[in-house]
């Protein structure tokens, strides 16, 4: 997996934010070797089969690391990720409506729960 300058992107989200964060990533490169990673750091995760996303919640540092590599990844292939920081949002709020004549929104999600 292609890594960025030393950890730049997982040292600024650490140092910056606080857990738990969520993370809204498409589903076209998780599979069940990456399934399987999740489970083995216990990150919490939905992946709705109707959906191209999968939304996870991230509490530690080692599940962070993992999951910004995967941003990383996709950054590098095109694809975009999302993340937020808040406390007691439904993860179903999270699946964003993404059109390509207009931006992504995220219909569902209160923006008051959501610290950044």
């Amino acid at each position: 997996m292609l890594r960025d300058f030393e950890g730049f992107t997982y040292n600024f989200i650490k140092r910056t934010f606080k857990f738990p964060l969520f993370f809204v990533l498409l589903t076209v490169f998780i599979d069940d070797k990456e399934t399987g990673k999740m489970k083995q750091l216990q990150i919490d995760y939905l992946i709705n089969k109707n959906s191209k996303w999968v939304i996870l919640k991230v509490d530690s540092n080692t599940q962070l690391k993992l999951i910004t590599e995967y941003c990383e990844w996709f950054a590098c292939n095109g694809f975009g990720s999302f993340m937020f920081q808040g406390e007691n949002i439904p993860y179903i709020d999270f699946y964003p409506n993404v059109h390509w004549d207009h931006p992504t929104e995220f219909p569902n999600l209160n923006w008051d729960k959501v610290a950044t």
